[in-house]
């Protein structure tokens, strides 16, 4: 189970590490060495991003490179077979996140089940309305396929909501660090009364906190609060610095670099 890894990769190593990537980014031919670079740098699971045009909860750095991304694959059924591509070729874990939009298009039970035949572990789909489950009954349709549900909470989320979103939770719970759109932050995060709020509600779940994780004191601050940290947008923006030549090396380096001495443990 999703779950017992990442407890088991906390209790190795301290803190076990998610790295996002956009299929399509930087290229259609390149965007699986830049997902093996984040665990070549030691990240423990891989998040790829089904790339779309209006990416809501997304920041400047992701938009951009979901934009690009769409210029490098035009169809679900492109993205779906470069997963599957990308499944072979690492060892860790894969989570998908799409918006709801194209799982739609798709349709969510083919969604799933391709999902499931690519080997991939969880999905999450932060704009899908868990209001709306008794008619649509798509995390009914992930528990089938036997993918983890895993939801997306905020600051901003009330206990009565989590406590609804826990129901139907499996993997983690991905706790956005503020609420607002992602991107690299510099200042430090206070979160310790979220994340127990967090911890009220999924007791049964790891925590895995995102938006905004750049440097490796941010890790450091949340090692004691939360199973697992995301990083995203950070990633992008080292490999934009190091281009072709060196984005790669740098890619592995952010990671190496923000998990510190416990990259190398286990």
């Amino acid at each position: 189970m999703l779950s017992e890894y990442i407890q088991n990769i906390k209790g190795r190593k301290g803190i076990a590490c998610m790295a996002h990537a956009v299929v399509g980014f930087p290229s259609r031919d390149q965007w699986r060495a830049y997902a093996r670079a984040a665990v070549a740098g030691g990240a423990d699971i891989v998040e790829v991003q089904v790339p779309f045009s209006d990416p809501l909860a997304d920041g400047p750095a992701i938009q951009e490179a979901n934009t690009r991304a769409l210029q490098e694959v035009q169809s679900l059924e492109d993205v779906l077979s470069e997963i599957a591509l990308l499944k072979e070729e690492i060892s860790v874990p894969v989570v998908v996140m799409s918006y709801a939009n194209p799982v739609y298009r798709f349709g969510a039970s083919a969604f799933c089940q391709t999902l499931a035949s690519c080997g991939v572990s969880g999905v999450l789909v932060p704009d899908m309305n868990i209001d709306e489950e008794g008619r649509e009954r798509f995390w009914e349709q992930v528990r089938t396929a036997g993918l983890a549900a895993i939801q997306v909470v905020s600051p901003q989320t009330t206990e009565e909501r989590m406590l609804a979103l826990a129901r139907m939770a499996d993997g983690f719970v991905y706790c956005t660090a503020r609420m607002g759109v992602t991107g690299v932050r510099e200042q430090d995060m206070d979160i310790g009364e979220y994340l127990s709020r967090v911890r009220s509600a999924f007791s049964h779940l790891p925590c895995a906190v995102g938006f905004g994780i750049c440097r490796r004191e941010q890790v450091r601050q949340i090692e004691g609060e939360a199973e697992m940290f995301i990083v995203g947008s950070a990633l992008i923006e080292a490999w934009k610095e190091g281009g072709e030549k060196e984005g790669f090396a740098r890619v592995s380096a952010l990671v190496s670099r923000l998990l510190g001495d416990s990259a190398t443990d286990g």
